[in-house]
């Protein structure tokens, strides 16, 4: 998965002691929740993005390669050790939909959603989710590159704002 950085992307800040954003209605059958390393669902949080952004496969294909490749003993060692945070919307039989990743200098990246399942809120719900983790793990400020003007709205609607 490669993310081609284009100067002319926004930036976007989120000062954390902003209030937090409003929780939205999921679909039914949906739950959100932030992703610890011995979650089962962690493979499938890594490989929605992956889908979401376009790499060939499924789901469940691509968790089974991060599995076998050491990818997801790797992110998960990350997160035990609290350098990511992963939030995850996933369906009643906890295949994620939506995922959402942050670092310790509070970058958020990774936010990414199945097609099939877009324009649902997901992406909203699941990056609210992520912050208002972060945020109580002590994190004071966010940044974030919005990859589409759709993004843009969406990062705005939770409170970001244009950098500079």
């Amino acid at each position: 998965m490669s993310f081609p950085y284009d100067d002319a992307r926004p930036q976007l800040l989120l000062d954390a002691r902003a209030p937090s954003a409003a929780p939205r209605r999921l679909p039914a059958g949906v739950t959100v929740r932030v992703v610890a390393a011995g979650d089962p669902g962690l493979a499938s949080a890594l490989a929605v993005t992956r889908v979401a952004y376009g790499d060939p496969g499924t789901v469940a294909g691509i968790a089974r390669a991060l599995a076998e490749t050491g990818e997801l003993a790797e992110v998960a060692e990350g997160v035990r050790y609290g350098r990511r945070i992963v939030a995850a919307a996933f369906d009643a039989d906890d295949v994620a939909l939506a995922a959402a990743h942050c670092s310790p200098d509070g970058e958020v990246h990774t936010v990414g959603t199945l097609p099939a399942a877009r324009r649902l809120g997901l992406a909203y719900e699941v990056t609210r989710v992520l912050l208002d983790e972060a945020r109580g793990r002590g994190q004071r400020a966010f940044h974030l590159t919005a990859e589409t003007p759709e993004a843009e709205l969406l990062y705005a609607s939770l409170g970001f704002r244009k950098s500079g």
